[in-house]
């Protein structure tokens, strides 16, 4: 599996974007393991599903590796996230995650990594970037895609 976050800063009430860039990202040793149960027709048990279902924000600046089991600092919000699942002819099999946080979230911190949580709170996926200084005046958007 491979993967891509993409941030879009935006800016005011307007939400013009003033900056975006595109990060190919770690798949970590749990979120195969997962893969791997799944496969073999083990999907948790009630409230313990291996599903994608979360994204959580930091400010660690610790490069990924395969091996990392959370992000080096982790703040709040963790934000839940819907998947969309794609087919399409440039870009077979992959599924898609959108997190925001707003105006009023994570404001004085320097957003530099993010991850993707399972339900069960195993981490699929890590990246770490240039951090992004949120205020009020910012909302960032994060979109993750994994291809299959």
């Amino acid at each position: 599996m491979t993967g891509k976050l993409e941030i879009t800063v935006h800016k005011g009430i307007s939400a013009r974007i003033i900056s975006k860039e595109m990060h190919d990202n770690i798949v970590v040793n749990g979120m195969n393991t997962q893969m791997c149960r799944m496969l073999g027709g083990d999907i948790g048990t009630s409230g313990n599903l291996r599903n994608v279902n979360r994204m959580q924000f930091g400010t660690g600046s610790l490069g990924e590796t395969a091996s990392d089991v959370q992000l080096q600092t982790p703040i709040t919000p963790i934000k839940t996230i819907d998947p969309i699942v794609g087919v399409t002819y440039y870009n077979p099999y992959y599924v898609q995650f959108e997190a925001y946080l707003d105006f009023t979230e994570a404001n004085g911190f320097a957003i530099s990594e993010a991850g993707l949580l399972c339900q069960d709170g195993t981490l699929a996926a890590r990246k770490v970037f240039s951090g992004i200084s949120k205020t009020s005046d910012y909302i960032i958007e994060f979109r993750w895609r994994i291809r299959c």
